[in-house]
């Protein structure tokens, strides 16, 4: 952290700090102190799910609110705050993202819903939030912003709706009461305004969300560089603060050489310890700490794929159509298997193969539709990126193979043609099964 200076001053608190808050409290802490420009870019995966996302929110707008004042974007916070009010006070229908703000605060809700005409309402019109979530039920985090959403409104109009409504990914519509939730409410504004303080910072701590947070970058290297203990699974952060404030312990390796009686001492539950040992063994070999065992064998026989894309115009999913497929070969380079216009391919290579793998929901999507097209008994397939998300516990500065390359073997660069990525897998798969990553 020595080289990166947080701001003095923290920034406003917005809906998202809530978010960000369920997830990890460094996350939120550094929303309000670091920098933007030391963000890292967003996995491929989480660019997909929100162009999904705008996508949604863009046909509910069209098909429950087609006359609604929508307030731009790209035009200073002050002409947002004014043109959201004088919709208000115009009575607008409906106004979509509604920009809300008050003195170190702001929130842009997807949508306020006119209520009705109110001699009680500073506009003269009562308003009650609206969200639009792509998942099919909500969490926690969403009604808590959709309920700073209405504290910033209610200060606005001069009164605080009771509830406020979600349109979910099915198309239902959800009203939820704020009051239901009012005390986490609270005790999150709370959490939050403690850590506007730069001498709270909690620090990083390495959970399944970090693969995917923008402060990776930041956060990563730390935790290699202080071996920090939350590199074993199942140091949750409440066990790493008592750790370090009982004991001063802060390393991994001191959990690793620790004696029964000192993990007593240190107050791990003695279930925990096997855990503990066995992925301190890995670290220190430079193998996968995985959060439940892996058959390795099957591992091992896994065949790898590629997908090779040409060009042209952009599918549905934003990627050019497929050229070819890289099917990995035992003892030998990769075989290149053409895929022609019509998603026909010469699949007899893959016939007989134990479950092969690709790489990301892209590739798997078209290695599925691959065997379909050629009909057939077809091989079970497996994405290894899923697999790394779901199982893997290591400090990786992100899923794209690149990265996941980089940290299983740094001496092997990841190249972008379909050979270079299988090789690239095989490396990752064997490291999964305790090779260290190796090609083979």
């Amino acid at each position: 952290m020595d080289a990166v200076q947080p701001r003095s001053t923290p920034g406003v608190t917005a809906g998202h700090h809530f978010s960000s808050l369920q997830i990890c409290p460094h996350k939120a802490w550094s929303d309000y102190f670091l920098p933007g420009s030391l963000k890292a870019d967003p996995p491929g995966f989480l660019l997909a799910m929100q162009r999904e996302g705008i996508a949604h929110e863009e046909a509910i707008c069209q098909s429950l609110f087609p006359g609604a004042v929508r307030i731009p974007e790209r035009i200073s916070s002050d002409d947002r705050q004014r043109r959201t009010v004088d919709a208000m006070q115009a009575g607008a229908p409906a106004i979509l993202q509604a920009y809300l703000a008050a003195e170190g605060r702001v929130g842009i809700a997807d949508v306020l819903e006119l209520v009705g005409p109110s001699s009680e309402s500073a506009t003269g019109f009562l308003y009650r939030v609206g969200e639009f979530k792509r998942a099919q039920k909500l969490m926690v985090a969403h009604v808590l912003q959709a309920a700073w959403y209405t504290d910033l409104l209610g200060e606005i109009q001069g009164q605080t709706p009771t509830e406020a409504f979600f349109i979910l990914g099915d198309g239902s519509r959800i009203a939820v009461p704020l009051a239901e939730s009012s005390s986490i409410f609270s005790g999150q504004k709370s959490q939050l305004n403690a850590l506007r303080d730069p001498a709270a910072r909690p620090g990083p701590h390495l959970c399944k969300a970090c693969l995917s947070c923008p402060w990776r970058s930041v956060c990563i290297p730390e935790l290699i560089a202080t071996e920090h203990v939350s590199l074993l699974p199942g140091i949750s952060r409440a066990m790493a603060e008592r750790l370090r404030s009982t004991s001063g312990v802060t390393r991994w390796p001191v959990l690793a050489t620790a004696s029964d009686e000192q993990l007593l001492d240190y107050g791990i539950p003695s279930r925990d310890w096997p855990l503990i040992r066995s992925a301190a063994l890995c670290l220190s070999a430079g193998q996968a700490v995985t959060r439940q065992p892996l058959n390795h064998a099957t591992l091992r026989a896994l065949s790898a794929i590629s997908i090779e894309f040409g060009s042209g115009a952009s599918g549905a999913a934003g990627a050019p159509p497929p050229q070819a497929a890289w099917l990995e070969n035992d003892g030998a380079g990769p075989t290149r298997i053409e895929i022609a216009p019509d998603w026909t391919a010469d699949l007899s290579p893959v016939a007989g193969r134990t479950p092969i793998v690709v790489y990301g929901a892209t590739e798997l999507a078209i290695t599925h539709r691959l065997l379909r097209t050629a009909g057939g008994q077809s091989p079970h397939v497996v994405d290894l990126l899923a697999l790394i998300e779901n199982f893997v516990h290591a400090p990786l500065q992100g899923l794209e193979l690149a990265q996941v390359t980089e940290y299983t073997n740094p001496a092997l660069t990841c190249p972008a043609d379909g050979p270079g990525r299988v090789m690239a897998m095989r490396a990752v798969i064997n490291w999964l099964a305790g090779d260290r990553g190796v090609a083979a």
